[in-house]
């Protein structure tokens, strides 16, 4: 009985040796990993910093017809006006046609290439109103195609009315995105 009980605690003290190395193997592992881990996604945030944080402003050019536009936002329609994120977002409700883009691009979208009437606005009249805004820090918006998106990705800043004319036509305007 006592060979028995030898055998059983050696059996027993090699079955914890083992489960011992294991154990410590596994937790070498682990600490490894976190290790890479933590390494990595410091590494991350270090590329995620130095990434363009420039800011980039962008150009919102819209087509309204005149029937859509209330009586309030007629009266702050004007060249040079500020206009706020909700006035913005109703003019990007009610437009037919937008595009949005970096001003680099922005001689594809303007009088040069459009058909706008060098007259003022009349609102009683019918047709549509080109309006191009200025908006700082537009990054977001630029190249989006869906109203939705470009509303949802406009900045918290006040946008410039830099034109505003009536299109005489729909000349040019195919590649603008139709509402």
């Amino acid at each position: 009985m006592v060979q028995g009980l030898n055998f059983f605690r050696q059996n027993f003290t090699n079955h914890l040796e083992i489960a011992s190395i294991i154990s410590i193997a596994l937790i070498a592992i682990a600490l490894y990993t976190l290790k890479q881990g933590n390494r990595s996604s410091k590494q991350e945030l270090s590329t995620a910093n130095t990434i363009d944080n420039s800011t980039t402003d962008a150009v919102l050019c819209l087509a309204v017809p005149i029937s859509r536009i209330d009586t309030e936002l007629k009266k702050i329609l004007i060249f040079e006006s500020k206009l706020a994120v909700d006035e913005i977002k109703l003019l990007i409700d009610k437009s037919v046609y937008f595009i949005a883009c970096d001003e680099s691009k922005l001689d594809d979208y303007n009088r040069k290439t459009l058909n706008l009437s060098e007259e003022s606005i009349d609102y009683t009249e019918d047709g549509d109103v080109y309006i191009q805004l200025h908006i700082p820090n537009g990054k977001a918006i630029i190249d989006q195609d869906l109203k939705r998106s470009l509303s949802r990705n406009l900045p918290d800043y006040k946008a410039t009315i830099k034109d505003i004319a009536i299109l005489n036509d729909l000349t040019n305007i195919d590649r603008f995105h139709r509402a």
